[in-house]
């Protein structure tokens, strides 16, 4: 489920330069009130059908000759167009004059960040930038450098907020901070890493020989607090949350993260199958998957309120609604 969301993330923002051999998506997004749906099939490399609706009002289609229509604002009207068989409409017609509605898309797509929490997010790896602080993307993979952006953008509040963040996983930094570690000619490009200072050590300690478990909320503490201070539209998609840090840090992660993007315009999606992650959780925010052959069914608060509510009332943890097949007595509405 994760890497569907994460394949269309890179679809839609024009970042996964192949066209899949085959692919057949149907995605409903809420923007407040309103609806939008995008559907997209592509065979044997082609694009066979592409459409885009906001709520009644068509305003992209293409079929398998590739003659479709689109919305034209300043004529207020479908006009004919004839994209490449091998193109997203939707990335390909991009115009914020007369097509704003696929910034939506795209805003959503390029801002997504995917984590897996299990791996060293590459702990490695320092950033390459120019000396102007000019990147051309941010990544789970360039850390250094979206602190940086952070920083840019808000100053010493971002620091002083990912400071806040990582004392409540009881990580007690004075200090984080970049630094260049080589300089790369011609083109005055510098190669930047992360460094923290923590409260009880007399020198700062350089991403590579932070601990695993440490970085990993770091890290994602950090692309966080950009991503709220930039009011970037974004999809969070984090796969075993909690992986590598002790009970007490990863409940009081989990916890810090809901906190965090509530109200805000990040939609975050976690993973877990870990007993002490999923009673951490409460289950209001449940997405249970259940897989039979090819088909999967979902199971949340939406589609299933009243065995979610029923269940309340067992003063059993949430692990036993899972672990049980609890909520196998709801019948999803949708």
């Amino acid at each position: 489920m994760l890497n569907v969301i994460s394949d269309l993330t890179e679809l839609l923002a024009g970042q996964s330069k192949i066209i899949p051999r085959d692919i057949n998506v149907n995605a409903l997004f809420q923007d407040g009130e309103q609806s939008i749906e995008y559907s997209v099939k592509i065979q044997q490399w082609q694009i066979v059908h592409e459409k885009l609706m906001e709520g009644n009002k068509l305003l992209l289609e293409r079929e398998i000759d590739n003659v479709g229509q689109i919305w034209v604002d300043s004529d207020e009207k479908l006009v004919r167009f004839q994209p490449p068989d091998d193109a997203l409409a939707v990335v390909n017609r991009r115009d914020r004059i007369q097509h704003p509605f696929l910034e939506k898309l795209h805003d959503w797509a390029t801002n997504a960040r995917k984590f897996r929490f299990s791996t060293s997010m590459r702990q490695e790896k320092s950033s390459l930038v120019s000396s102007n602080l000019d990147w051309k993307t941010f990544s789970p993979e360039n850390i250094p450098a979206i602190f940086e952006k952070g920083k840019q953008i808000n100053g010493d509040k971002f620091v002083d907020e990912v400071k806040k963040d990582m004392e409540i996983l009881n990580y007690y930094i004075e200090d984080t901070f970049t630094q260049i570690v080589s300089k790369i000619s011609p083109g005055n490009i510098q190669e930047i890493a992360l460094f923290i200072q923590e409260k009880d050590l007399p020198f700062p300690i350089i991403q590579i020989d932070i601990s695993s478990g440490m970085f990993r909320a770091l890290s994602l503490l950090i692309q966080i607090n950009y991503l709220l201070s930039a009011h970037k539209p974004s999809c969070i998609i984090i796969d075993d949350i909690g992986e590598g840090l002790d009970f007490s840090r990863s409940t009081k992660l989990i916890k810090l993260l809901i906190e965090k993007v509530k109200g805000s315009q990040i939609q975050l999606i976690m993973s877990t199958n870990d007993q002490f992650v999923m009673d951490a959780v409460p289950l209001e925010y449940w997405q249970i998957i259940q897989r039979e052959g090819n088909q999967l069914k979902i199971y949340n608060y939406h589609n299933s309120k009243a065995i979610f509510d029923k269940f309340e009332f067992t003063s059993l943890g949430n692990f036993y609604f899972f672990s049980s097949n609890y909520f196998l007595k709801a019948k999803p509405t949708s």
